[in-house]
């Protein structure tokens, strides 16, 4: 049986990325890097279950997501971005097998990013936390969001990628093999998160560079 929510506010972050705040049932609980299963509660989408990280906190008294919008599939993320202050939202039990296992490389591709923003600000000041690398891609600069946080929370330790064009505030390139060669024997180990491609490519470069399957961390 899903809970209920009510949405509290929804911000775009960018043209397609958005932020949404919702209220949270007094007897639920999530671990940082989880995700659950979210659905409009309203015609047509009751039953349209879609896959939603927790950004915020497992302390905090309300729950965020951010999502990227799809308009052209007319879908789920379509309607989310239209929803108003006090929208009943349905949301099922916490989900997901990334955690945070110690000090690491992030490595990010757009949204694939959200499961880490509850683990990076859930563990943020923590000893060994200033050790954490993060390798965060978006294919333009304009996709990218959140980056003052992410500057905040790893200074110099972060490097953002931009694949599809030049970039001025951080780096143009593609995070291939050779991209991860000098961060191969950087960490002890790698959490990998973005679009199927990317785990497949990045967890096949991470192994051909000697680091082995149980250091890198993707969702089962």
């Amino acid at each position: 049986m899903p809970y209920r929510v009510a949405v509290k506010d929804i911000t775009p972050l960018t043209e397609t990325v958005f932020r949404l705040r919702t209220t949270r049932p007094d007897d639920y609980s999530f671990t940082p890097g989880q995700y659950s299963e979210l659905a409009v509660d309203q015609p047509g989408f009751r039953e349209e279950f879609r896959p939603f990280s927790f950004t915020s906190r497992p302390q905090d008294r309300e729950l965020e997501f951010i999502f990227r919008v799809y308009r052209s599939h007319g879908g789920v993320t379509a309607q989310l971005a239209q929803v108003k202050p006090g929208t009943a939202l349905l949301i099922e039990n916490p989900t997901g097998s990334i955690t945070y296992q110690g000090p690491g490389c992030f490595i990010a591709g757009g949204t694939g990013i959200t499961p880490f923003l509850s683990i990076f600000r859930s563990h943020r000041g923590e000893p060994g936390f200033d050790q954490n690398l993060l390798l965060f891609a978006n294919k333009t600069e304009q996709a990218r969001f959140l980056t003052d946080e992410l500057l905040g929370l790893f200074g110099d330790r972060a490097h953002l990628v931009v694949t599809h064009e030049p970039a001025s505030r951080g780096e143009s390139a593609f995070i291939d093999l050779e991209y991860l060669r000098p961060f191969a024997a950087a960490a002890e180990r790698f959490y990998v998160c973005g679009p199927d491609e990317m785990v497949k490519e990045v967890s096949s470069a991470l192994l051909t560079l000697e680091v082995e399957q149980r250091q890198i961390i993707v969702e089962q």
